[in-house]
């Protein structure tokens, strides 16, 4: 399976998130948090050890993907399961969760589209386009999938004392992992400039030797405002990156991939939280 090409209805890929929740009560929650213009639940996983204190806003990771409905890749659809099956031992993901780390999980942003195989909801709207990003004077949120993901997202961090550190969202087709755009245009900390490196540099070492990583104007030749991952920056502060997959065959990289987020997901357990630490030094 690839981007752009046949794939399971989406129902199979939603029933598979209660499904597992079904089978890891406390560990994973299935979670509706709205209907898509077509009447079709939009919905998430959250994934959490149910046995650990729950300390002081706990790091939070938010995986995404499917904004474009002909992008699917087939990786963010498995990644659940390959959580809840690394959650113990010695592994990045088990150091995540035993640190009180969460996990939350949109597999299918734009389920209209991916239904249709089309790029733009069913509204004909770029999802990719609709998040606000005020730093530009786009106000988003015009459609309905990316508005109510971005309010659940917030009662999510509230409800639970989150501290979204990172977040990413799985496109196609260049092959690369772009950089917010506010990195370039807004202050940013030692210790928020050594992870972004730290993690962009894990892409050619764990995924594929070619892919590249940097800015979208630098890596697709265009500056395109309203995406999701500059809105998390700006609105959270977090480590927000677009991984942009190949089409042809990112699915026979599925390993490669939880093997970067096995190392990945470490870097983000920081005590005492000292992202949020240098994000106030710059704020004052």
């Amino acid at each position: 399976m690839a981007a752009g090409t046949a794939h399971p209805p989406y129902a199979q890929i939603a029933d598979g998130l209660v499904a597992l929740a079904q089978a890891e009560p406390g560990w994973a929650t299935a979670i509706d948090y709205g209907l898509s213009p077509e009447g079709r639940p939009l919905r998430a996983l959250r994934i959490e050890d149910p046995r650990r204190p729950a300390p002081h806003k706990r790091p939070a990771v938010l995986i995404t993907g499917t904004t474009h409905g002909d992008e699917y890749l087939h990786i963010e659809d498995r990644l659940a399961s390959w959580f809840l099956d690394h959650r113990e031992g010695r592994g990045g993901a088990a150091e995540f969760f035993a640190a009180g780390g969460v996990l939350l999980i949109v597999p299918i942003v734009n389920p209209d589209a991916f239904a249709a195989n089309k790029r733009d909801n069913s509204h004909k709207v770029d999802l990719n386009r609709d998040f606000a990003q005020p730093q530009q004077h786009v106000a988003g949120f015009e459609e309905p999938e990316s508005r109510l993901l971005a309010r659940w997202l917030a009662a999510e961090l509230n409800r639970h004392d989150l501290d979204l550190r990172m977040t990413l969202d799985y496109h196609c087709c260049a092959g690369a992992l772009l950089l917010p755009r506010s990195y370039n245009h807004a202050a940013v900390t030692p210790t928020e400039a050594a992870l972004f490196a730290k993690i962009s540099r894990l892409v050619p070492q764990e995924i594929d030797s070619t892919y590249r990583y940097g800015s979208s104007e630098k890596i697709l030749g265009y500056d395109a405002v309203g995406t999701s991952k500059d809105y998390y920056r700006e609105t959270y502060g977090s480590l927000s990156f677009t991984f942009e997959g190949r089409q042809d065959d990112e699915a026979s990289r599925f390993a490669q991939h939880a093997q970067w987020w096995d190392r990945v997901l470490p870097l983000l357990v920081v005590e005492p939280n000292v992202l949020a630490q240098s994000r106030a030094s710059v704020d004052n």
